[in-house]
């Protein structure tokens, strides 16, 4: 019994040793661009108006997400800071993504938005073309645009907006009447 024992399990060990295993496994490519016109951009990107007035040329700035991913990819945004003349907005997202607390009176990016389109006489208009990008060769465009009607409906607004660009460009040579920093976020979706 004992040689049976000895025999069996110097078998095992011997067969325990030839055991081989091996896993193969295809990693998913991930590469998804920003461009703005023909350049190269990061997924921050600044937009900036210097000569604002009623009846002002129409001002767009659109930036493409290419995908090149073997994944579909979703396409999202947030305004992280904006400045119209003298007053800044840092919104919630803008102190986060500068690892500060929120403040109280902060807005959310969506918040922000709508204070834009319901304050000022002049529209700032935030938009994607589509929020999903097809895996391989999906794009998207995200376009800011910025316009001033000559004749917005509103006298008294566009005089007093009026004058205050006016005033503002006089005191700031060289400086943008309005300032927008937006961060564009790209995630993989589910398939």
């Amino acid at each position: 019994m004992i040689i049976l024992l000895i025999v069996n399990s110097f078998a095992w060990f011997i067969y325990a040793g030839k055991v081989q295993s091996s896993i193969d496994a295809h990693v998913r490519s991930w590469k998804v661009t920003f461009t703005s016109g023909t350049n190269l951009i990061s997924d921050y990107f600044v937009v900036n108006a210097s000569d604002i007035f009623p009846g002002m040329d129409t001002i767009n700035e659109t930036i493409t997400a290419h995908n090149e991913s073997e994944v579909p990819a979703e396409l999202t945004y947030a305004i992280i800071e904006a400045r119209i003349f003298d007053e800044t907005f840092i919104t919630q997202e803008g102190r986060r993504d500068k690892n500060q607390a929120p403040q109280a009176g902060d807005m959310t990016s969506d918040q922000l938005e709508q204070y834009l389109l319901q304050n000022y006489p002049f529209e700032i208009v935030f938009t994607t073309s589509n929020d999903e990008l097809s895996a391989l060769n999906g794009t998207a465009d995200y376009t800011i645009t910025i316009n001033w009607p000559f004749e917005g409906g509103n006298d008294t607004e566009d005089t007093y907006w009026g004058n205050y660009a006016s005033d503002f460009a006089e005191d700031n040579p060289g400086v943008a009447s309005l300032t927008f920093v937006v961060k564009l976020y790209i995630a993989q979706v589910e398939e």
